[in-house]
């Protein structure tokens, strides 16, 4: 008689349990639109962090090269136009220039981009990749640059990690 109660009381138990875990289920919120990556690249951006990584190193040991860039009266900047895909950079006086004075730009998916390819007036276009998402509610922009030691661009020997905050 006792093994029947029990049984009867961990099947009751069961069952309790299995409607109160299905009434308390999270209801999905709509958590509407996905918002544009190509309107949140969009104004005025200036260098704030710049990282240089040796990939042929043993150890890779990233170095902050933002000082170097300090040394400047100004810091390097770029402005993106989102109607017409166009930028411009302010890099006069300054020792690295990153994206050319002006040119075109592009995500490589404007949904979800993972790259952005510049393609500087009247130079060789190039590809740099997205380290974090760009929304319209970002204040920074992080990208990466890779040089390459051979002229296939298969082999990359160092990646400067860039971050610009928006002005």
């Amino acid at each position: 008689m006792n093994m029947k109660r029990i049984n009867i009381f961990l099947i009751l138990t069961i069952i309790s349990c299995s409607v109160l875990f299905y009434t308390c289920k999270k209801d999905i919120k709509d958590v509407g639109t996905v918002e544009s990556q190509i309107i949140g690249i969009k104004g005025n951006w200036a260098l704030v962090k710049a990282i240089m990584n040796d990939t042929t190193a043993t150890t890779p040991d990233p170095i902050d090269v933002t000082d170097f860039f300090q040394a400047s009266t100004k810091m390097p900047n770029i402005n993106f136009s989102v109607t017409d895909n166009t930028y411009t950079s302010d890099v006069n006086g300054i020792a690295y220039d990153f994206f050319g004075t002006s040119g075109k730009w592009a995500f490589d998916d404007a949904r979800y981009p993972t790259s952005i390819t510049f393609t500087p007036q009247g130079g060789t276009p190039f590809t740099m990749g997205m380290m974090a998402p760009i929304r319209i509610v970002d204040s920074r922009l992080k990208i990466q640059k890779y040089i390459y030691c051979d002229s296939a661009r298969t082999n990359f020997k160092f990646a400067y990690q860039i971050e610009l905050e928006r002005r």
